[in-house]
Order: C-alpha cells, then structure tokens, then sequence
C-alpha cells in the first residue's frame, strides 16, 4: 500500500471527542495532536496511508471479550503497521440523557457497552430499544444537538457532561471493576515495542482448508515443543467459511526462541495452505494488576536456589538473592520487594523469624519453604504481624505440600498462581489457623 508522508506528532483514535479510546490515546501519546475517526477500520487505514503517525483501537473488554473489528483490522493491515504499545483502561459506565425527567423509550451506545450493562437495562429500562452505534460517544452529540427527549446514551461521565446531558446513572456495568484493553500502533516503518522483559506476541494462524487436529498441532509446537505460553486464542470466520486463529504467545518476536517457534510452525503446517503472519509484540498486560514484582530470597547452603531462581526469573520478578540466613543483609532491600522467600530446615527458620517478622510491613508476603510445616506455622500463626500474609511450603520440585496462614489473601494466592502457572506442583494445602 502507498504511503504519503506522515503527519508528525498526530494520533488517530476511535471517536468522536470524549470517548474512552481518547483517553487511552492521550494516554499513549500526551503531546500528540489527537485526531477521532468513525470507525475502528478508518484508524487503521489513516496509519498505513501516513496520514497519522499512530493509532488506537480498543482490542478487548475484560467482560465482552475480542473486539472483533480490532482483529480483523490487526490481521488485515498487518503488512502495513507496528504495534507500539497496549494501554489498558478502566471503564465505569454511565447512563445519559436530556432531561433527568423524561421517560427513556431509546439507549444508544456502541455494540460492547449496550453488552456489558446489560443487567442494569434490563432492569430499570425493560422495554426501552437498545440501537447499537460506532462508538459511545457518537450518540450523545446526535441526542444533544437533535435535542432527542426520549432517548439515552451509554458512556463514560465526563463525556456526558462535555456534550451537555444529564447523568441518569452511575457505575451501571455488570461488573464494577471493567477493563479493556487498547491496542497502540504506528505505520509499518515506524518504532515498533521494543523488548522489555515482559512481552506478550500476537500471531495469525489462517488455514485456508479445516483439517482434523490442525489446531492441535498448533498448540503442541508453541507449548509443546517450545515451552512457551499461549495466553489467549480467539477466532473469527471469514467469507468462505475458514476461521482465523488469533494466538497470543508470551515473549517478544525478537526473541531467539520466539524466531524459531514461528519458523518450526510455518514448517509443521507448510502442507496445509496454512498463513501464519506474526502481527508484532507489546508490553504484557493483564486484566489482573499484577501486585508482586519483587522477591527477596534468603537462603541457606544447602537450599535449591538454582531449581527456585530459574522458576522465579521464569514468572518474571526481579530476586535479590542472599546466601544465608542473614537478616541484617537484607534489611535495607525489604522496602523493594513485596514476598520475602525464606529456605531452611524448620529449626533454622524459626530462629530466623524472631528477627524477621518485627521488620516486615502490611502488604508483603512471608512464603518459606523448609522440611516441617508445623514447627513453623505455630510460629507464625502467633507472632506474624498483622496485615502480613504468609504460606509455608514443604517439599520440592516434584511437589510441594502448602500451609497457608489465616492471613494468607490476595499476594500469597497471585504468588501460587504463578509458580503454578510456570512449573511448581502443589499437591495438597490446608489452612493453619
């Protein structure tokens, strides 16, 4: 595709003014002239002709799931952009209107958020028609200047308030804590997400003809053979009857591994009339904040450190590690990580609790891992500090026994997760109280 020369420092989103993709755009590019487009494909061509330097799209809602526009304009102009970056925006709905008294007999919005307030229409408006629209925002300037009394918008607050309408309602979602997530890009020569630890890689798998285990064969050379993580799929159908896979796999293109996953993957379906087109990488991002981010290991001579540092680079925090017992030595990084790790038979540890658990602060994380989980779980079922969650693991890389204090709540279940998530088995756990 022919390209014009870019307007610089320009940003095109899915408008009108005042939508949430205006927020993530501002968001992605503050000192960039913001410009609003009717539609998500219009976005996506405005980048690739160089009319604008970037663009963003909502891609994901946390309740609605793929926004199916957004991938088909990811896959059908992956040629001609680089993905920069993923914004992600917590959405809290309002509902609009001219008058606070008039009777609703009309609620416009764009298709997802109709969705996802779904139970709250439901309720207060049952025999209201719900008219679907591009965006959030482009019905509250027709009802505002149609001066439309029978009829209401769903949006965000602010947007209401700059277009002149009545807020009806607040916070009308079906879940309170909605997210999605936004995708940000620039045109195919542009600067595309560099690697930062922590990536996430969007792939296209398009088999032109179904074949009876082609998607399995998919999963068992990307988990299979290569051992990486396949953190969502999704498919769409195109004119013939054929679906195209989006996959997306944790890592960054330019990893070494990544490069020749892709390759192995176009070798294993060459016979199939399969396109496997590699759309670009971002920073990863999770509809779940993430809370733990650092982990402090105090260790002695004879723990597994190797076997523990390996899973714990692989769930990607950053370790300081110490190689003994020693309090003291890592008294000055307590105040940078969120879980104090502590190796050691059961008689070592006790005696390094008491100096321990007084400089530990609500909101960290005590996990240890030693040969008895009674003599340890009495002493921390009666001196852990209070707001201080804790877990107590026995056992190794073929499994590991858990006892969760009665402190035990968001970081310690985060903490497991992960481990889980990238290798360490749990074969039992209990609650100690």
């Amino acid at each position: 595709m022919a390209k014009s020369t870019r307007a610089a420092q320009t940003c095109g989103y899915l408008g009108p003014e005042g939508s949430y993709t205006q927020v993530a755009a501002s968001r992605a590019a503050p000192q960039a002239k913001l410009v609003p487009f009717a539609t998500i494909d219009a976005v996506f061509e405005a980048v690739a002709k160089g009319e604008v330097e970037r663009g963003v799209v909502p891609v994901e809602n946390l309740i609605q799931g793929p926004v199916t526009e957004a991938l088909d304009g990811l896959y059908h102009y992956a040629q001609d952009i680089a993905l920069a970056d993923m914004i992600l925006l917590p959405i809290r709905h309002a509902l609009g209107g001219l008058d606070a008294k008039a009777p609703i007999s009309r609620v416009y919005s764009k298709d997802q958020a109709l969705k996802q307030c779904s139970r709250y229409l439901q309720e207060h408006y049952p025999q209201a028609t719900l008219h679907e629209t591009p965006s959030t925002t482009s019905p509250m300037v027709d009802i505002a200047e149609g001066r439309l009394l029978g009829a209401a918008v769903v949006g965000s607050e602010e947007a209401l308030i700059r277009h002149g309408l009545c807020v009806l309602a607040r916070d009308i979602g079906n879940v309170q804590a909605n997210k999605t997530k936004f995708v940000v890009f620039t045109c195919a020569d542009g600067q595309p997400s560099a690697r930062t630890g922590a990536d996430s890689t969007l792939c296209v798998v398009y088999p032109h003809r179904d074949r009876v285990g082609l998607l399995r064969t998919v999963v068992e050379v990307i988990s299979g053979e290569f051992g990486l993580n396949l953190s969502a799929i999704h498919s769409r159908p195109d004119a013939q009857g054929a679906f195209r896979f989006f996959l997306e796999v944790e890592g960054h293109m330019q990893d070494p591994t990544l490069l020749k996953c892709f390759e192995r993957l176009r070798a294993a379906l060459g016979g199939d009339h399969v396109d496997v087109v590699v759309v670009g990488s971002y920073p990863r991002t999770t509809f779940i904040e993430q809370n733990i981010r650092s982990v402090a290991v105090m260790a002695d001579a004879d723990s597994d450190r190797n076997w523990w540092n390996a899973l714990l680079n692989r769930c990607g925090y950053h370790v300081h590690e110490f190689a003994a017992l020693d309090v003291n030595a890592m008294r000055e990084h307590l105040s940078e990580v969120q879980v104090v790790m502590v190796f050691g038979p059961a008689h070592q540890v006790v005696s390094t609790l008491g100096k321990l658990l007084p400089l530990l602060q609500p909101g960290q994380l005590l996990a240890v891992i030693t040969d008895h989980l009674d003599q340890v779980c009495q002493r921390l079922a009666s001196e852990m500090p209070e707001g201080v969650e804790s877990m107590v693991m026995c056992g190794g890389a073929d499994g590991f026994g858990i006892a969760a204090c009665s402190s035990a709540q968001a970081l310690a279940g985060e903490f497991e997760a992960a481990l889980y998530k990238h290798g360490a088995k749990f074969s039992r756990s209990r609650v100690i109280q």
